[in-house]
């Protein structure tokens, strides 16, 4: 089978002001992707590049789906979701990361419309979402699991014992994830849990896990002797994405296909089952669909899938409606 693709670009802006390692971004570029097979309309798909967190543009995108899919044959009747390119193409694919994400989405779109069997065996249910913690948040969108930014400042700490106490009034079963982005010396973090236990108690009872805390991954292995918290695998990932049993075991991993890939996201799934955690990179509702599937396959956990919120309503879904198909 060939694919041949049709690219149209255009600009959106988001519905409010998003911050990407620290840069603010209002608006960003979309390529809108309409794929066919001979004269039939398969699928259209748009996507768009997040500036400082991608390493290439929607142009980039675009070169590197034209050399893909330029006069290759696909096969579509061994599909395995957890090998590079779905095992539909085995010669010229040295690809890997957000390239190798943005070709897998072209084929996820073929999949899902031409082959629907082998996505047959995930069940079709609501995924459960996330939050990130925000003023605006109203008590009836609070969900079980709550995301907080943290810092290894004094003002972040009161701030963080001040929205816990807050939340945990307004839903006394309500568990935190706190993300501290590699801004933690050792030290500075003990610290900061010890006071979050002095005021709540065992840490274990509200915390499910600390995100990519350190500033040094090394440290992680040091957390364990003062506390059983887990630490949350993001970016240092893909420090081991190629030896991914070297993963301590009892670490949750955040899982971001358009980083890693879709087909890399599916094995990564297959070895962590419920200590792998979907998130999201602001994609559109037509990009976001491989990951609504992996998602899926872990279906007792919260999600990382709260950023279509952002996005102009063309372009998103709401929350409640996260569920499969949509």
């Amino acid at each position: 089978m060939k694919v041949t693709l049709k690219f149209y670009f255009s600009e959106f802006s988001y519905t409010a002001p998003i911050i990407v390692n620290r840069f603010q971004i209002s608006k960003n570029r979309l390529l809108k992707i309409d794929i066919f097979n001979h004269e039939e309309l398969i699928s259209t798909l748009n996507l768009s590049a997040l500036p400082h967190f991608h390493n290439y543009n929607v142009d980039e995108w675009k070169y590197t789906l034209d050399t893909f899919y330029t006069d290759r044959e696909l096969d579509f009747f061994n599909i395995d979701l957890s090998k590079p390119f779905f095992n539909t193409t085995t010669s010229g694919t040295n690809y890997s990361g957000e390239l190798l994400f943005i070709i897998e989405s072209i084929l996820f779109a073929v999949i899902e419309r031409k082959y629907p069997q082998a996505l047959s065996s995930i069940d079709k249910i609501t995924i459960k979402v996330n939050a990130l913690y925000s003023p605006d948040l109203e008590l009836e969108d609070l969900p079980e699991y709550i995301k907080i930014k943290i810092r290894p400042t004094k003002e972040n700490l009161d701030d963080t014992i001040a929205v816990i106490k807050n939340l945990k009034g307004k839903k006394t079963d309500i568990l935190f994830r706190l993300d501290g982005n590699r801004s933690f010396e050792f030290s500075e973090l003990v610290n900061f849990l010890n006071q979050i236990k002095r005021e709540f108690g065992p840490l274990e009872q509200i915390i499910e896990y600390i995100e990519e805390p350190f500033k040094n991954y090394s440290d992680s292995y040091s957390l364990s002797n003062y506390s059983t918290i887990p630490v949350a695998l993001d970016e240092s990932l893909l420090l081991f994405i190629d030896q991914l049993s070297k993963i301590p075991k009892d670490s949750y991993v955040i899982v971001k296909p358009s980083l890693l890939g879709i087909s890399k996201s599916f094995e990564i799934l297959n070895l962590f089952k419920d200590k792998a955690v979907i998130s999201s990179s602001y994609e559109t509702k037509d990009s976001i669909r491989p990951m609504m599937y992996l998602a899926a396959l872990n279906p007792y956990t919260f999600h990382g899938l709260d950023t279509l919120k952002f996005l102009p309503k063309d372009l998103s879904i709401k929350i409640v409606n996260f569920c499969l198909p949509f």
